[in-house]
């Protein structure tokens, strides 16, 4: 089989699949979250969701684009970007530098989870 199939890793990326042009953009908005979840290893915010839907429409309405199209693009988005090559930790405000601090709970279970299993956590 050449081109585009059905594949596994396809089936884990395309969790919907849209009946009709009205169902693309909350279809769009699922799989996007979900993967921007996992990429980033921390929650979504609605601003990072929607500049990441406007990258989706943008290639969607683009030359020979379509929902698969707007998909991808918004993958090689995520996978480019810092949050997904880097782990961050960032320092609270107000904490001056030298000074120890708590980290959060998503950064604690992150650190041990690539310190014990090389992989984000579950």
């Amino acid at each position: 089989m050449t081109g585009l199939g059905s594949t596994p890793s396809r089936k884990r990326i395309f969790s919907c699949r849209p009946a009709s042009g009205q169902d693309e953009v909350p279809c769009a908005r699922e799989i996007i979250s979900r993967m921007t979840k996992t990429a980033w290893r921390r929650p979504v915010a609605q601003a990072d969701l929607e500049d990441l839907l406007s990258v989706f429409q943008r290639a969607r309405n683009g030359k020979d684009g379509d929902f698969e199209a707007g998909i991808r693009t918004v993958i090689q988005t995520l996978i480019s970007d810092p949050e997904f090559v880097f782990r961050f930790e960032r320092t609270p405000k107000g904490v001056a530098p030298g000074t120890n601090y708590r980290i959060s709970d998503l950064e604690l279970a992150s650190r041990l989870s690539f310190f014990l299993w090389s992989s984000v956590p579950d």
